[in-house]
């Protein structure tokens, strides 16, 4: 893990614990939407 992940993941892990529930599950929904589109991505190039 980089750096710079290691930043971002220390943040998040600062932040999220005082987040409303609605808050953390729009969080969720936008990291999984995130890794979707970066799926779908990889898959076109290799297709």
């Amino acid at each position: 893990m980089s750096e710079k992940e290691k930043k971002i993941l220390k943040r998040l892990s600062e932040i999220v614990p005082n987040l409303p529930d609605s808050k953390k599950e729009r969080l969720l929904g936008v990291a999984e939407g995130m890794n979707i589109m970066k799926e779908s991505m990889e898959t076109q190039k290799a297709g």
